[in-house]
């Protein structure tokens, strides 16, 4: 089946647009909706891997977060659909004794996206079924496994504080996210008020943000966020009196410190008896006996969060789990180069000419919308088709995901696309499957870059094009 794969898509590399059969205008579509903007489209028999139109296919593009779909296809190959992360506490055996443990306990984490603050509860639960009344040591927090910047390259310093770039650790809880609402006060001159949401118990405030007019706020001051390596929020700025009541998801960016915090609370909860310290480092040899454990739904499941709700946190960890396994190294950038190795070897994509910074798509990423086209081929000609295809964003009478978070794509996308968007500043990505009227399934990719216009008019056109597809073929 490989050899077939890797025949076709070199076929495929060697086509050209002189294969074109469809009357669709992109040109047209582009200057009425986005003139400014830079496009690049492919549309694939998903069949035979005809090309039926293209347009910029080779050309580098920001994919933006399209990328996901090269990384949830590479960890199905590699990992296997039924692969699991595990968190478990262990100890060495020797040392319990008449429900004391006379050394230390191991927490160790190792790299679950989907772990929440109720699973960790659940592990401390455990602890007294196990035989474990008092810990006479120190619980070693093991947040070993996974090396490297928690960061990919080109990653603002801003942005770290927000939650879509919460820190891709072996410690991930709850996404490692905390969420606050910002209150105007009725009174200009007057400070907000924060109302605690999620997680916020184990982190330190200091909300600093005013309430000021409609105008100052739009001209003379913005709200500023900073996040320490301690957990300490720092709120300052501005925000106007009539504005809404703001939702904020913060980035928690000490994982360790905000485990510690969960596991000492569910001690006391639970009657543990606890005489140690909380340190960091790795799992003792002799700390063999599993005392609690937590396993994740399979990566067929894990890759749906990432793909419908479009979650860097689940594509970088995913990346550095690929990197570990491929080059023995768990950087964000080594499960890129994972990825392209993959990708290459099954399949025969080449990928060495792109630029692959993070697995989740974001920073200096570049891609062709050709690649694109020929790894969704490659994936439907797979035995994941039906995995990858069920993870992706869905239009229709049940759209999902994005589509249904998108005010644009839920009203003006045709049904029976399943596809992977992707935004950032100027940009506007959709690549995926689309069934046409007649029962033929294509694939496509549209890229926009360096679109000066609002993005909606970029998805206008997108879901435009998506419409044509479905009446032409």
């Amino acid at each position: 089946m490989e050899k077939i794969l890797k025949t076709l898509i070199l076929w495929l590399c060697c086509l050209s647009s002189a294969f074109a059969t469809s009357t669709l205008d992109v040109d047209q579509l582009a200057q009425r909706y986005i003139p400014s903007a830079y496009v690049g489209v492919v549309v694939m028999d998903a069949k035979n891997g005809q090309v039926l139109y293209s347009q910029n296919a080779n050309k580098d593009f920001s994919p933006a977060s399209t990328t996901k779909v090269l990384a949830a296809f590479a960890a199905l190959v590699q990992l296997g659909p039924n692969y699991t992360y595990k968190t478990q506490a262990l100890i060495d055996v020797t040392q319990l004794k008449n429900h004391i443990l006379h050394g230390d306990l191991t927490m160790q984490f190792n790299g679950d996206p989907s772990l929440t603050s109720k699973d960790v509860e659940e592990l401390v639960k455990m602890l007294p079924s196990a035989g474990i009344q008092e810990i006479d040591g120190n619980i070693i927090i093991d947040n070993t496994r996974f090396q490297g910047s928690p960061y990919p390259f080109g990653i603002e310093y801003e942005d770290v504080n927000w939650y879509y770039n919460a820190p891709a650790t072996s410690i991930i809880i709850d996404q490692n996210k905390a969420t606050i609402h910002l209150v105007p006060a009725h009174k200009i001159g007057q400070k907000t008020t924060i109302k605690f949401k999620q997680n916020t118990q184990y982190m330190t405030w200091n909300n600093q943000v005013m309430t000021v007019s409609e105008k100052q706020a739009a001209h003379h001051c913005q709200l500023i966020l900073e996040v320490s390596d301690k957990n300490q929020v720092h709120l300052s700025g501005c925000w106007p009196i009539h504005g809404a009541v703001l939702e904020l998801n913060l980035a928690i960016k000490n994982p360790t410190l905000f485990a510690q915090k969960i596991i000492q609370e569910n001690l006391a909860k639970y009657k543990i008896k606890f005489n140690g310290h909380f340190v960091t480092g790795k799992t003792p040899k002799l700390a063999t006996l599993q005392v609690a454990y937590h396993e994740s739904a399979p990566i067929s499941k894990l890759i749906k969060t990432m793909l419908k709700d479009s979650n860097n946190l689940y594509a970088r960890i995913l990346g550095k789990t690929l990197g570990e396994q491929i080059f023995h190294s768990s950087s964000i950038q080594e499960g890129a180069n994972a990825i392209k190795k993959i990708l290459f070897e099954h399949f025969n994509i080449k990928l060495n000419g792109s630029k692959i910074y993070d697995t989740a798509g974001t920073g200096y990423t570049l891609l062709t919308p050709m690649q694109m086209a020929q790894t969704l081929y490659a994936a439907y000609h797979s035995p994941y088709k039906t995995v990858l295809i069920d993870a992706l964003p869905k239009s229709g009478w049940l759209t999902d995901g994005t589509f249904e978070q998108d005010y644009i794509y839920k009203k003006y996308l045709p049904p029976h696309v399943y596809a992977k968007t992707g935004s950032m500043k100027s940009i506007s990505t959709l690549a995926g499957y689309i069934t046409t009227k007649k029962g033929k399934t294509l694939i496509f990719t549209i890229y926009t870059n360096h679109v000066a216009e609002q993005l909606k008019y970029a998805r206008k056109m997108q879901t435009r094009i998506c419409k044509e597809l479905q009446e032409m073929y």
